[in-house]
């Protein structure tokens, strides 16, 4: 069963990267360079989203090794981590468009 979930993480890892790729990306035409800039790592007065990635990406680890693993509230973790990305990516959207906008 182990290399059922080695396959999915494989799988998902890749998903996500072409949906990234072909989906979700920016036009680099549409956020100046000084924008991207300020947006994601030096702008004080926000929380840099780049903690976001970081986070999500912890996240990823979690869920992985709870995937492997045989602990008694492994359900409530993952919906309590899923849960939180929805929550923290919302916010990240209203916050970017926000931004952006101005």
């Amino acid at each position: 069963m182990n290399y059922l979930v080695t396959i999915a993480i494989l799988v998902g890892i890749i998903l996500g990267v072409m949906w990234y790729l072909f989906g979700e990306r920016f036009d680099k035409k549409s956020l100046s360079p000084k924008c991207w800039e300020i947006l994601h790592y030096h702008n004080k007065e926000r929380f840099p989203l780049f903690l976001v990635h970081i986070k999500s990406i912890l996240a990823g680890i979690i869920l992985i090794i709870l995937a492997y693993s045989k602990f008694k509230y492994k359900n409530e973790v993952i919906a309590f981590i899923g849960g939180a990305i929805i929550g923290l990516h919302l916010i990240q959207w209203k916050d970017e468009h926000d931004f952006i906008s101005t």
